[in-house]
């Protein structure tokens, strides 16, 4: 007799188990923006370590040239206190004696395995772009420098994250800026990525929103992404206090924002950043994104097995 048929049955299962208290958290402030890219690339990355296996033949780390100018905008600003001090170099004529210095010790650092020749030329290219940075600081309104390369510890629950800002400054009204340097190519605009439903590129949002609520002092009135770069310096972000950096706009000029003051928007963030922590605390693991580029970056695509419909049949 020929055997009957049957029913096939699926489950649909994008809850893992809950984060427990007194566990370590892999990674910082990428897991928040990881949820919100794809919640299933968070899990798989934070939750159970995946990663990609390096390429055999990488030689070197692909971003000492990001680290080194990083390390050496650290060491000037760990020598001079405030914009004051860097005019007083600048009219003295001493600021190019303090950058071969600065370059040197960052060489030192974060160029151990390039050879002579190539650590000249980093060194070079780092000496023109770190001029062309600081003439955009001597031209700014009066500030001083609160930290660089500080680490912060958030908590949410059984969730812990450690959050390294690039740089903090104090403004002339007693507010804070809080900056973020990119060294790479790509479009510096965060309009795009801040104002959608799961923003991503949160690092200067989310210390806006909530590390600044949660410590003493004054509050944050700008969010600044500046490039340094040897094209030119470039500098995008929102403020609501001047900081005399061309580039900043206030919310209201960005659409989703406009019926906002500068309050609300961090409430809307800091509401935002707690729903994502909450997510991935219960385990939430959708295998979902807002957008295709939201993943072009994420190094376990054959795991998520979302670029499986892309595939042609030959």
């Amino acid at each position: 007799a020929a055997a009957g048929s049957c029913m096939l049955e699926s489950l649909r299962d994008d809850l893992g188990p809950a984060l427990q208290p007194g566990r370590p958290t892999r990674g910082g402030i990428g897991v928040i923006d990881t949820q919100a890219r794809n919640p299933l690339w968070a899990f798989a990355r934070y939750r159970l370590g995946a990663r990609r296996l390096s390429a055999y033949a990488d030689v070197g780390d692909q971003n000492a040239r990001g680290l080194f100018l990083h390390r050496a905008m650290e060491l000037v600003w760990r020598m001079l206190p405030d914009q004051a001090a860097l005019r007083g170099l600048v009219g003295e004529g001493r600021l190019d004696g303090l950058l071969h210095g600065v370059l040197e010790q960052a060489a030192d650092d974060c160029l151990s395995d390039y050879g002579p020749a190539l650590r000249r030329l980093e060194s070079a290219r780092a000496l023109a772009v770190l001029a062309s940075w600081l003439e955009v600081e001597c031209a700014r309104t009066p500030f001083s420098v609160r930290d660089v390369e500080q680490d912060y510890l958030w908590r949410h629950g059984p969730l812990e994250l450690n959050l390294r800002l690039d740089r903090i400054d104090e403004l002339a009204d007693g507010r804070l800026a809080v900056i973020d340097y990119k060294t790479g190519g790509g479009s510096l605009d965060p309009r795009s990525d801040w104002m959608r439903d799961r923003p991503i590129g949160l690092q200067l949002p989310f210390y806006a929103s909530v590390l600044a609520q949660e410590s003493a002092g004054a509050g944050v009135g700008a969010l600044v992404l500046a490039r340094l770069h040897a094209k030119g310096a470039e500098v995008k972000g929102l403020a609501d206090a001047e900081c005399g950096l061309e580039g900043l706009v206030s919310p209201r000029a960005w659409p989703a924002f406009a019926e906002l003051g500068w309050e609300d928007l961090m409430a809307r963030w800091r509401r935002t950043i707690h729903q994502l922590a909450r997510e991935y605390i219960s385990g939430h693991a959708a295998n979902q994104s807002l957008r295709p580029d939201d993943i072009e970056y994420c190094d376990i695509l054959p795991f998520l097995r979302l670029n499986e419909d892309d595939k042609r049949v030959e």
